[in-house]
């Protein structure tokens, strides 16, 4: 189970840190992923990320890691599935991570840990944070946890991450909008909620 917290984050690392080419989505673009059976139409305006240097990523991710745990962890098998930029300020991603339980009581843990984990990741980068409780939401028929960190910087407008977790389909699943714009934020969770899984 520690194996797998320390794989999950890792994937969250990578997630938040991922940039490269952008391609602007035309109206009405479908993502699907056939590996958890998910089915996401694109807002227009929102930009595909791809990823130019996966491996050097993934090398960061993991050192954010370490960094913040102060231990080496072992080579994880996470993998983001979709990341989405509007601006240099908004966006949106989705991880996975293998998972062989579906155990509820480890699936709540793993979401206890995670939101402790970033938080812990975030007031060691030097920022002031706020969040709220974990509450469910339901997603096509899908009871997910949610949950909001605020980060305070220089800036006047704080940052605002919203996570969603599930476990389906053998994996954790992630989703998380992060950025300073309320209006972005509303948009892109309007489409997320749109999101079909096959059950």
């Amino acid at each position: 189970m520690r194996f797998f917290f320390y794989s999950f984050i890792f994937g969250i690392s990578v997630l938040l840190l991922s940039c490269g080419k952008e391609k602007t989505a035309e109206k009405g673009k479908i993502f699907t992923s056939q590996e958890i059976g998910w089915t996401f139409e694109i807002p227009e305006g929102w930009q595909i990320v791809e990823n130019e240097k996966p491996d050097q990523k993934a090398k960061s991710g993991q050192e954010a890691v370490e960094s913040t745990l102060n231990k080496k962890v072992a080579t994880p098998q996470s993998k983001v599935l979709l990341t989405l930029q509007k601006n240099q300020f908004s966006s949106f991603g989705v991880a996975i991570d293998p998972m062989e339980t579906s155990n509820e009581s480890n699936f709540e843990e793993t979401v206890r840990n995670t939101k402790q984990f970033l938080c812990l990741m975030y007031e060691d980068e030097g920022y002031k944070i706020d969040t709220t409780v974990t509450e469910k939401e339901t997603i096509d028929g899908l009871e997910f946890r949610k949950y909001t960190i605020t980060l305070y910087d220089m800036d006047l407008v704080p940052i605002k991450q919203i996570m969603y977790h599930y476990y389906f389909n053998g994996y954790f699943f992630s989703a998380t909008t992060t950025g300073r714009f309320e209006k972005d934020r509303n948009e892109i969770l309007a489409a997320f909620k749109q999101s079909k899984f096959k059950k």
